[in-house]
């Protein structure tokens, strides 16, 4: 067999900006090995007539950050072709945490989110999903540890501090987007 998949008639968005065009995926040992002409045997053939193929896309912004816990796969992204998923972009972040501040963040997200502590808890683990973490802005886990429950009014005082100083600062330019072709 030259490939385990063939992907076979559909229409190739290859990632690359250039213009659809008819053809066939060939997948070997779980990467692609030939893209537009695959000649050559399968252990499986898929028929993608009338259909697009192409790569996973990307979402750079979600609230998955608890989701991920009870639903691994993240079930409403792949339906939709997202393969990667970045989270923890809205200020509260899940990571990075010490162990011995885990159920403090469980316990936030419960409040702050209505969401089930055991369904949290339960959810610790492994992934099969590709995940990338931003570090929160005010919130991380870390920052909320230190602060401790007696605090909050130094808390509020940093938070606000904080995004006086984010709006002072200059934007950046983007000099490296793989998504987006920069």
């Amino acid at each position: 067999m030259d490939y385990d998949i063939k992907i076979t008639g559909g229409t190739i968005i290859d990632g690359t900006g250039a213009p659809g065009y008819s053809g066939d995926v060939g997948i070997a040992d779980g990467r692609i090995a030939a893209l537009g002409d695959a000649p050559g045997a399968a252990r499986s053939v898929i028929a993608a007539d009338g259909r697009v193929v192409c790569p996973g896309f990307v979402d750079i912004h979600t609230h998955y950050d608890a989701q991920i816990m009870w639903d691994p796969m993240l079930s409403f992204s792949p339906w939709h072709g997202v393969t990667t998923c970045v989270m923890g972009n809205c200020g509260f972040g899940i990571a990075p945490t010490r162990p011995q501040h885990r159920d403090l963040i469980m316990r936030t997200l419960e409040k702050v989110e209505a969401m089930s502590y055991e369904a949290l808890d339960e959810g610790l683990g492994a992934w099969p999903f590709e995940i990338g973490l931003w570090v929160g802005k005010a919130a991380t886990p870390n920052r909320m540890g230190k602060t401790g429950e007696k605090d909050r009014t130094t808390a509020r005082k940093k938070t606000i501090d904080f995004q006086n100083n984010s709006r002072k600062a200059a934007p950046l330019p983007v000099e490296n987007c793989p998504w987006c072709g920069t």
